[in-house]
């Protein structure tokens, strides 16, 4: 018997177009996914009822029952279902009704497909998330917020930042120091960030390995935008209003990688993150193994023939053996010294002082 997907998307929105769109969207990402659209909150419900439902893209503004409203009687019926809002509200409107409603993410319209796809890989776990979960507890553990609020308001006013945060994976901050520019989309800024690290531990899983630590610089009109990923969990997001300037971005970089390191240790240290790999155990010394039959010691003394060879002893000759030495050679060969350049007479070694000095010479001179 075939096994159905594994994840159920339930999209709900009156603009037919869109709603169609998105389905076909989320259909594209594989056998994994079951899409299905319906124009109206009733509808929506009597599916949830009847189907396990895990992502749930819906538009509040829809004819008859609210959406918010359809929003909490589905999470009555699946509390595990991750929502997207998705909305043409004014902002401020919209995020406050994002807030109210816990939502998992929030997409304004118009919106890009692709922020939007990625967003439903991760919430449900398809592909390796980068930031943390949803279901964070920071709001259940003031004295961790607490602490990670001092480290982000120390760093960004030493370093003099426009704004400094901790994200999750809905794409909120979770502790903030300053605020971002006026105009910027916050939320799906964010999203793009998420799918930029996002392709980094697709990449890395080439090797077999899992996405850690690593930074993005990225260059606006305003000055640096600066992202430091913090084990496949969390991210550090900088605003950076300072002009362009290397030296100041490699000296930012690296106190956002320490600030990192401090990050992890807290999160750590409150079970937010897994402990630290335990070091692998001391190998014990083993004693080197005996030398087999017929092989020579390595530390085995030479022999007394072997050190004779290599450091002969020096043998003086006396000045009577030096002079019957040329004495022999000019008998031999009177000539020798002008048939060849290169020989010396004994005459002409004594003359230049070749010959050892003795007393019977001097009387003779």
């Amino acid at each position: 018997m075939a096994e159905g997907p594994k994840f159920r998307v339930l999209i709900v929105d009156d603009q037919r177009d869109l709603a169609r769109a998105i389905r076909m969207a989320v259909a594209g990402l594989g056998e994994d996914f079951e899409a299905l659209d319906v124009p109206s909150a009733e509808e929506a419900l009597l599916e949830a009822q009847q189907k396990r439902i895990d992502v749930l893209i819906a538009d509040v503004r829809l004819p008859g029952l609210r959406g918010d409203v359809m929003v909490q009687r589905i999470r009555a019926l699946w509390p595990e279902v991750k929502v997207l809002l998705v909305t043409g509200l004014p902002r401020d409107e919209a995020q406050e009704l994002a807030n109210r409603l816990e939502t998992d993410a929030l997409f304004h319209k118009p919106f890009e497909m692709a922020d939007l796809l990625d967003a439903v890989e991760r919430q449900v776990g398809a592909v390796e998330s980068v930031l943390g979960t949803p279901s964070s507890p920071f709001s259940e553990t003031a004295q961790v917020k607490q602490r990670l609020s001092s480290l982000l308001v120390d760093t960004r006013r030493t370093l003099g930042l426009r704004s400094l945060m901790l994200v999750g994976e809905s794409g909120y901050a979770l502790v903030r120091a300053g605020e971002c520019p006026e105009g910027i989309d916050e939320p799906r800024l964010i999203t793009r960030l998420l799918a930029v690290l996002s392709a980094g531990g697709k990449v890395l899983r080439l090797w077999q390995e899992t996405l850690r630590r690593c930074l993005h610089v990225f260059p606006i009109p305003w000055g640096m935008l600066l992202v430091v990923a913090i084990e496949a969990r969390f991210a550090l997001v900088a605003w950076d209003e300072q002009e362009e300037d290397q030296e100041r971005t490699v000296r930012v970089g690296a106190a956002l990688w320490a600030l990192a390191s401090q990050v992890e240790d807290v999160l750590r240290q409150w079970r937010l993150l897994p402990p630290y790999p335990a070091l692998p155990p001391a190998l014990e010394p083993t004693p080197a193994p005996e030398p087999e039959a017929g092989e020579a010691a390595v530390n085995e003394p030479p022999s007394e023939e072997l050190l004779a060879l290599l450091d002969p002893q020096e043998v003086a000759l006396a000045p009577e053996e030096a002079e019957a030495f040329w004495d022999a050679l000019t008998a031999e060969d009177p000539g020798v010294a002008a048939a060849s350049a290169d020989v010396l007479s004994f005459e002409e070694a004594k003359r230049l002082g070749l010959v050892p000095f003795s007393g019977e010479d001097e009387s003779e001179s």
